[in-house]
């Protein structure tokens, strides 16, 4: 069988080349493909829950908790209370994530304009 002929494999590998391409690109910031898009969803639309994250990049809510740590930790988020659910915490970006994430778009930037290059 010849797998040149069959788009869904040639997809599934560009997808998989291009995904790859990018957390390399990403890893001199310290920061996956993933954690971009969690600070992409934070800076559109800051004071998200943990469950609004996960329900938004497809993550499930233990996977999601973890995620959330290791970007407070590393002072790039922070939980706060949610002001309208005392059981839920809102996540926001800190000056810090800003600035990283600023870095990170140009990285993606590059990223996508090397990818659809002639």
């Amino acid at each position: 069988t010849d797998l040149t002929s069959r788009p869904s494999f040639l997809l599934s590998q560009l997808g998989f080349h291009v995904a790859a391409e990018f957390a390399r690109r990403l890893e001199p910031l310290g920061i996956t493909p993933r954690q971009f898009g969690m600070l992409t969803f934070l800076a559109a639309d800051e004071g998200l829950t943990q469950q609004q994250l996960g329900q938004r990049l497809h993550i499930h809510r233990n996977v999601m908790v973890g995620l959330v740590d290791d970007l407070e930790q590393r002072g790039l988020a922070r939980r706060e209370r949610h002001p309208e659910d005392r059981r839920a915490y809102a996540v926001h970006l800190t000056d810090k994530g800003r600035d990283l994430l600023e870095h990170a778009e140009k990285i993606a930037d590059d990223h996508d304009a090397a990818m659809l290059e002639g």
